[in-house]
């Protein structure tokens, strides 16, 4: 097998394809962590407020 300019601009192609569809599935879960995170922290302070409405009645 010879090694081609060919060849090797396929191999470039191959591997910055494979580094750009890394970068964006990496994008990707950043995103829905920050999401699962502020959504976390809404359920708690929800939680927080929940609790306190049904303290304030039991008294």
């Amino acid at each position: 097998m010879d090694v081609t300019p060919e060849l090797i601009g396929q191999a470039l192609i191959a591997l910055s394809t494979g580094t750009g569809v890394y970068a964006g599935i990496r994008a990707d879960i950043k995103a829905l962590r920050e999401k699962a995170d502020r959504a976390q922290k809404t359920a708690d302070t929800a939680h927080k407020r929940i609790d306190t409405i049904l303290y304030r009645r039991e008294k």
